[in-house]
């Protein structure tokens, strides 16, 4: 379902990824790691794409009901799950089996070249 998501907002328009990018909650003090569900509804909300808007709404609802079976966040903004949104793509990711298994390695790459541009 995710990776669905990563194909299509790499079709979608750079501008929506930017601001999701921008302005998804953040944890720590790596601003690499954003909440998922942050950065998926904040993308939907900012693009014209109807079909990543389905999507993200897919996957908003997956991370709700089946995923995060208890979040213990402390503040509303946080969802129980964060991923890797990079500015700069550090390829060590690419040895994780999440990497070479999924789409979200290629969406990562992407979304780091674009934010250069």
């Amino acid at each position: 379902m995710l990776d669905v998501w990563a194909v299509e907002a790499m079709k979608s328009e750079p501008g929506a990824l930017r601001y999701a990018m921008k302005n998804a909650r953040i944890y720590g003090e790596e601003p690499s790691y954003k909440d998922l569900y942050d950065f998926v509804e904040l993308a939907g909300a900012s693009t014209s794409n109807r079909r990543l808007k389905e999507l993200g709404a897919e996957v908003l609802r997956y991370i709700k009901s089946d995923l995060v079976i208890l979040n213990w966040a402390q503040d509303k903004v946080s969802h129980g799950l964060a991923i890797y949104v990079p500015r700069t793509y550090a390829p060590l990711y690419n040895k994780l089996a999440w990497s070479r298994d999924g789409a979200w390695d290629d969406f990562a790459k992407f979304i780091s070249a674009g934010y250069k541009q």
